[in-house]
Formats: structure tokens, C-alpha cells, sequence
């Protein structure tokens, strides 16, 4: 009882702590499966391709990597295809005398702690907006046990995306539509996916036949900033502004027949993310809206664009609209569903941290 009184009293100072603690285990189990790593392209462990790794060591994988050099030693010609606001937040830190890798942490770490405030302040303002009998922390529960979750305590810009996004969004629905248009900007020099926003505004804007509120259009003029910003680096260093689109070949993606490369691409795991994932379009259509369910599915067109389903499960984890109208679904469920839904999806979670710090592709 004393729990969910201070959850009521004092719920931006316990989406905070709830978001501490989920770090905290996501490192310590990250740690512990990670005591013996197989390398991942070996077929089968042996004394070579086994070694111990500690903390924080074993948070380094895959794109964190490349987010290291890029703040130690700027871009080349692969690494633009990962935008600069994260790596650039990073490499501001490390003037305080710390590595690339504990910078990146850092900030991974920080805007977790930002995007449960922000996630939990968004999913209250809508449930009370749509007078839903719903607790915002159910959705922010679906949010931190979707399996690709442990990705906000990573060295990945997850955490700072979502933070972005989100508050884009609820700054807009509340009408601070300066505060949403600056979001936007940051949005869009953090991932591609940022310019959606626009596209969500203005769907917004037609479908309420909001045309003469002209405030509203700030955020759509604001949002183009932070990639224009990039592309004119781009321009000037590599002589491209296109050169992040470029750079995709050199990751296996845009090249070949798209169809077969969706479906080489396709993993098991598939099985339980496709169909999740259009029970939730389903939902946010149904409880949110066209407008709503354009961005998501935009959202999501942009990377599956590439003609590879790869890391479709982290593109999920950061369109928020997707775990609200998943938890509206839920709570009109039988508790035997919700109860299913929850335990396959902690389960998943728990597996993707075995493999992911193991050294194994998840997302």
C-alpha cells in the first residue's frame, strides 16, 4: 500500500528509480551471462574463442563499437550511416577526461532515467485525455519487458530517440508546440525515423481540421532541422549529403532483391515479434487513431525500406503509441492473456540478454 502511495504522490521521483533499478539488472545480468563469451562467429566454444570480459566491457557490442569511433575519431565513410546527436553528447563527456564507452553509457544511462519521466507523463496525459481506466505504469511496465528493452542500458542511442520522441509528442499534445518542434529537431539528428514526426503533425493537423491553428505547424517547420543539419556536414566533409543513405550498401542493406532479403533476413523469433507487433497496429488504429497509426507504420516502413527485417524488434521498442494501445487492449483481456502476453515477453527479454551479451545478433 505504502508503494503505490508514493507511486501516486511522487510518480515522476519513482519512474526515475524504476528506471535506476531496470539499468542495474540489465548490467548485472548483462555481466554475469557475459563471464564466458563464445565468439560469435565461431561454430563451437574453444579455449581461443573464450574470454573473460567485466564491466563494462561486456556493454561493448556491435553498433557501440562504431559509436566509440565515431567519438574518438570522427566519421568515415561507413560510420555515417549512424546519425550525430548521440555520439556527438558522448564525445562531450569525454573531455571530462572519460572513455568513449563510459560516455556513451553515460548518456544511455541518463536518458533512460528521462524516458521513464517522460513515457509515464505522456501515457498519463492520454489515458485522462481518453478517459481510460488504465494505470500509466501498465504501459510503462509493457514498455520496459518488451524483449528488446535491455537496449536502453546499452551503448546504443535507444534511450535518447525515445526520450525525444516522446517528448515531442506529449509536448505537442499538451501545446507547447515549440518545446514538440525543438524536440523534433533533436529527433531528427538522432535517427531517420525523426522526420515522421513532421508526417504525424501535419496527418494530425488535416484529420482534426486543425488548418488556421497556425501554431501547430511549428514543430512540422522545426522537425527538418536536425537532418538538414546533418546532411549539410555530410555535404561538406564527404562531398554527399546523401552519403548516410550511401553508406547502407556497406551494411548488406539496399542491395539485391528486397522480397528475398526479407525473408533471408527472417529469424524464429519473427514467430512471436510479426504477430505482436499487428495486434499492436491493431490497437493503436482502434484506441489511437489514423493519425497515430500513421506514424507507427511510417515509422517502420523506413527501416524495413532497407529490404532486411533486422532489428525490426528494436524499431518497435521506440514508438511508444505502440505499448499504449497494446496495455488499453490488455486491460480489457481475460487475466490468463495478460498474464501470458507479460511472461513470453519477460522470457524473451531474459533470452535476448543471454545472446546479446554473448556476443549473438538480436536486434
Amino acid at each position: 500500500m505504502k508503494i503505490l502511495f508514493l507511486a501516486r504522490r511522487y510518480p515522476i521521483l519513482i519512474a526515475a528509480m524504476s528506471a535506476i533499478l531496470f539499468i542495474a539488472v540489465i548490467i548485472v545480468a548483462g555481466v554475469y551471462a557475459d563471464r564466458q563469451v563464445i565468439d560469435y562467429h565461431s561454430t563451437s566454444p574453444s579455449p581461443q574463442s573464450m574470454s573473460i570480459v567485466r564491466f563494462p566491457g561486456a556493454l561493448d557490442r556491435y553498433d557501440t563499437g562504431h559509436y566509440q569511433s565515431i567519438v574518438a575519431n570522427g566519421y568515415n565513410s561507413t560510420t555515417v550511416a549512424f546519425f550525430p546527436l548521440y555520439p556527438l553528447l558522448a564525445r562531450g563527456l569525454t573531455f571530462f577526461g572519460i572513455s568513449p564507452l563510459a560516455a556513451l553509457l553515460v548518456i544511455s544511462w541518463v536518458f533512460s532515467i528521462l524516458t521513464a519521466i517522460v513515457v509515464y507523463l505522456w501515457a498519463a496525459y492520454e489515458l485522462r485525455k481518453r478517459k481510460i481506466t488504465l494505470s500509466p505504469w501498465g504501459v510503462l511496465g509493457l514498455f520496459a519487458l518488451f524483449p528488446s528493452s535491455f537496449f536502453l542500458a546499452a551503448g546504443y542511442g535507444e534511450s535518447l530517440f525515445i526520450f525525444l520522441i516522446t517528448g515531442s509528442l506529449y509536448a505537442y499534445r499538451r501545446g507547447w508546440y515549440v518545446a514538440s518542434g525543438i524536440f523534433a529537431a533533436f529527433a531528427t539528428a538522432s535517427r531517420v525515423q525523426g522526420g515522421v514526426l513532421a508526417l504525424f503533425f501535419l496527418a494530425d493537423i488535416i484529420i482534426n481540421k486543425k488548418y488556421r491553428e497556425w501554431p501547430r505547424y511549428t514543430p512540422v517547420i522545426f522537425a527538418p532541422i536536425g537532418i538538414i543539419v546533418y546532411m549539410t556536414y555530410l555535404a561538406n566533409a564527404f562531398g554527399d549529403p546523401f552519403a548516410f543513405i550511401a553508406a547502407q550498401h556497406q551494411w548488406g542493406r539496399l542491395d539485391g532483391n528486397p522480397v528475398q532479403n526479407l525473408i533471408s533476413s527472417f529469424t524464429p523469433l519473427y514467430l512471436w515479434y510479426i504477430p505482436v507487433l499487428g495486434l499492436m497496429l491493431w490497437t493503436v488504429h482502434k484506441y489511437l487513431g489514423k493519425a497515430w497509426l500513421l506514424f507507427c507504420v511510417a515509422s517502420l516502413l523506413l527501416p524495413l525500406a532497407s529490404g532486411r527485417l533486422d532489428s525490426i524488434n528494436r524499431y518497435m521498442l521506440a514508438l511508444p503509441p505502440l505499448f499504449l494501445a497494446l496495455g488499453i487492449w490488455l486491460n480489457q483481456r481475460p487475466q490468463w492473456q495478460q498474464i501470458a502476453f507479460i511472461v513470453t515477453s519477460a522470457f524473451l527479454l531474459a533470452w535476448n540478454v543471454v545472446l546479446f551479451f554473448n556476443g549473438y545478433w538480436v536486434a
